[in-house]
């Protein structure tokens, strides 16, 4: 219960174990800390339209691919609440960007 806030962007898809990185992060935030994540949009219609030419496809670094769904159950399961904000889950975006906040 030391920081008050942790920024990670373009990280998770490339840590072998996310949950863990974030149950750690829950861990070490103050009650109200933040965390602010940027990862790509598994979910976005350019990749579905794109398919295996998507931009986001970054073999072999990328070892996660995250959707709003998956990206809330696992920061859930870690304690946090989970926001998205207006920008954050736009269907057309390659980008997902969220909000998750330890309870005070």
């Amino acid at each position: 219960s030391f920081f008050s806030a942790a920024f990670m962007r373009s990280y998770l898809e490339h840590e072998m174990h996310p949950g863990q990185v974030l149950a750690e992060t829950y861990r070490t935030l103050v009650p109200g800390g933040v965390v602010l994540i940027k990862v790509p949009n598994f979910a976005s219609l350019n990749r579905i339209i794109m398919g295996k030419r998507w931009c986001g496809f970054r073999y072999p670094d990328h070892l996660n691919y995250f959707t709003p769904g998956t990206m809330s159950e696992m920061a859930k399961r870690c304690g946090f609440k989970v926001h998205f904000p207006l920008f954050g889950r736009i269907p057309t975006n390659d980008n997902m960007h969220v909000v998750l906040k330890k309870p005070v």
